[in-house]
């Protein structure tokens, strides 16, 4: 399965409005829906699991739109973003790759964490 396949399955529910795969460097491995991140973002968004606080202070930068930091549910593995009239999302980390998936204003933020979830466990398992 290509690393594209893994983001359209999150997307496909409809309970998330796009998703992306990162490695540990920032770079994106696959994606579905309008999700944009750059370098720079992806390495953010990383960055995000070592040091809590450059999420914290500076938000969760996707695609140039700054969401804020929510909290984390298990530091180093897990945090969620929101922007208000937009969405949010969540961060999920495996061992090599971060999951970002993101939510249209109006859908259920606890589909979009189970889901992500989902495939977290699923690349952990598989070495990922």
């Amino acid at each position: 399965m290509s690393w594209d396949a893994y983001a359209e399955r999150l997307t496909s529910g409809g309970a998330i409005s796009s998703a992306a795969l990162i490695g540990l460097d920032g770079s994106v491995w696959g994606k579905s829906g309008d999700i944009t991140i750059s370098q720079a973002e992806g390495q953010h968004i990383v960055d995000g699991f070592v040091n809590e606080s450059t999420v914290q202070s500076k938000g969760v930068i996707i695609g140039e739109t700054k969401y804020m930091f929510l909290r984390t549910s298990e530091p180093g593995i897990c945090y969620y973003f929101k922007k208000k009239d937009l969405g949010g999302g969540v961060a999920h980390k495996s061992k090599q790759a971060v999951i970002v998936a993101r939510y249209d204003e109006g859908q259920q933020p606890g589909i979009c964490n189970s889901q992500v979830q989902t495939i977290v466990d699923y690349l952990t398992n598989a070495g990922y």
